[in-house]
């Protein structure tokens, strides 16, 4: 028996008890922001809950499903230079993971690189770049919201230009970095410098198809159409979500202004996606820590108007799950054979796609 044989129960011992601790630190912290949001103080804000009015609610609702939708387009939009996936089918994978974000141990990722691996047939180093590039894209289109109005306390002529030119300076340098590497030039050139940064090692994979795979993150990110696409999507997104906070603060009778409605929509979301305990109960107890630092006007509160906010997350996704996971059967593909296209033949699509799709669409469609 080896040595990587002997070390193996081990290993997964390891990672169980990972899991297992992440699961009880997310069953705390959630356990904790619900006894505050149940607490007498708040027993106003409940009771204001508990009388909206039905079309306050139908807009939540609708508003919450606005964003599942969008944040679906994200990865569609960032994926389309180098794969035309189905819109529906990607929308499908993002609501399924969406759900699956809020229990810990990751389990989002898990599905959506069990789906586009297996049914789309996407290798898994380009999946990875993918989830790079949307990362990338949506640090990009955040970032300049984000400090603008944690910065700026109203949300004026002076916020506007600073967020325009936040995004316009954004925008020009991931473009710039991913089209120095992008095409069969810029494969060339993200070769040398991975050797370079490896110090001359590995040089099989440095020289092997197994980069090009990896390489395909800087395709998705060069193309200018897209990558606008992707950010515009991520800040139309990042003012729902501010919208969606500041509407259930309004419904539970309490006040955030925008702007930091916009700041704790941010934050929350970075808390859910960053932390592996699962963004249920992390992000509401994280997001309620930073509202009391900053002692915003409705920090008191903040608990009941978080738990609403998630209660309203959980009903959406819930039935968008049910309906996606009708659509995709995903118990169908995992029962069936592997082989059936082996890895080895999909990067193919990927080196023959051009690097702009919008010129020839046809060539990169692969549903």
């Amino acid at each position: 028996m080896t040595r990587t044989q002997e070390s193996t129960p081990g290993r997964r011992w390891v990672r169980l008890t990972i899991q297992l601790g992440m699961f009880g630190v997310g069953l705390v912290l959630l356990y904790w922001v619900v006894r505050q949001a149940l607490d007498e103080r708040n027993q106003g804000a409940i009771r204001s809950i508990r009388s909206a009015s039905s079309a306050d609610i139908a807009l939540l609702l609708a508003m919450t499903l606005g964003s599942l939708l969008i944040n679906g387009g994200i990865f569609w939009a960032c994926i389309r230079p180098v794969r035309n996936l189905r819109m529906i089918d990607v929308q499908a994978v993002n609501a399924v993971g969406t759900l699956l974000a809020n229990p810990p141990g990751k389990l989002s990722i898990v599905f959506r690189v069990f789906m586009h691996h297996r049914r789309d047939h996407i290798p898994l180093l380009t999946i990875a770049a993918w989830f790079v590039a949307v990362a990338i894209g949506i640090s990009a289109a955040t970032n300049p919201i984000f400090f603008a109005s944690w910065y700026l306390k109203e949300l004026d002529a002076t916020w506007a230009a600073v967020v325009v030119a936040g995004l316009g300076a954004s925008y020009l340098a991931v473009l710039g970095i991913a089209k120095t590497f992008a095409g069969e030039a810029g494969l060339a050139r993200f070769r040398r410098t991975v050797s370079i940064l490896l110090l001359g090692r590995l040089s099989g994979f440095v020289a092997g198809p197994a980069l090009e795979k990896v390489h395909a993150g800087f395709d998705m990110l060069s193309h200018p159409g897209w990558l606008f696409v992707q950010m515009a999507l991520r800040s139309a997104d990042l003012f729902l979500l501010g919208g969606r906070l500041y509407l259930c603060a309004k419904i539970a009778g309490t006040h955030v202004s925008f702007n930091d409605a916009l700041v704790y929509g941010a934050i929350r979301f970075a808390i859910a996606t960053l932390l592996p305990s699962g963004a249920m109960g992390s992000q509401e107890a994280g997001t309620t820590w930073i509202a009391r630092l900053r002692q915003t006007a409705a920090s008191e509160q903040f608990e009941v108007v978080l738990v609403f906010m998630l209660v309203t997350e959980m009903v959406v996704y819930s039935v968008a799950t049910a309906l996606s996971l009708w659509w995709l059967k995903p118990w169908r593909i995992a029962g069936e054979s592997r082989a059936a296209e082996p890895e080895s033949e999909a990067p193919k699509s990927l080196a023959a796609s051009p690097a702009h799709p919008m010129e020839s669409p046809d060539a990169v469609h692969c549903d």
